[in-house]
């Protein structure tokens, strides 16, 4: 469109050119060495039902390591009191799923946000502070502010 307009104007070609190299940077995210590796590790199974955040946590740990030969090990980083990771529980039944998407579908469920690292995977909570459902997109689910109508003009 701002070549349409005025094609001579180098300072708007100029933005729109560092605007689309900042949208392409954003897109695409630099992925850490820990998660290129453990993104190929397939676990064939997961079963939770009632299990600890810590026992679970214990029980990928070693299925990484297991399924991967004992070729990559992972380290978490619980950011929690660790009171509750020994008490907060976790259901998850999953199947064929790489180990990244378990570890988003554990911190899912317990209501955390996970961070890979260069060394290890950091698990903690939610930047939010609130309890929300997180799709294998990454988006939210959708939420209504206390004390407002969902619709605008709702009454």
């Amino acid at each position: 469109m701002v070549y349409t307009l005025d094609s001579r104007n180098i300072t708007a070609i100029n933005y729109l050119t560092r605007i689309r190299a900042m949208k392409g940077a954003r897109s695409r995210r630099a992925v850490c060495p820990i998660e290129r590796q453990v993104a190929s590790v397939m676990i064939p199974q997961i079963q939770f039902r009632d299990a600890t955040l810590g026992s679970a946590l214990d029980y990928l740990k070693k299925a990484v390591a297991r399924e991967s030969g004992n070729k990559v090990a992972v380290n978490f980083v619980v950011k929690l009191p660790a009171e509750q990771v020994a008490t907060q529980t976790v259901t998850l039944s999953l199947s064929k799923v790489p180990f990244t998407e378990a570890v988003k579908y554990l911190a899912s469920v317990a209501n955390l946000d996970v961070e890979y690292q260069k060394y290890a995977i950091v698990l903690k909570p939610k930047a939010d502070g609130t309890a929300s459902a997180t799709t294998t997109t990454g988006a939210p689910a959708a939420t209504t502010p206390t004390g407002t109508n969902a619709l605008p003009g709702a009454q």
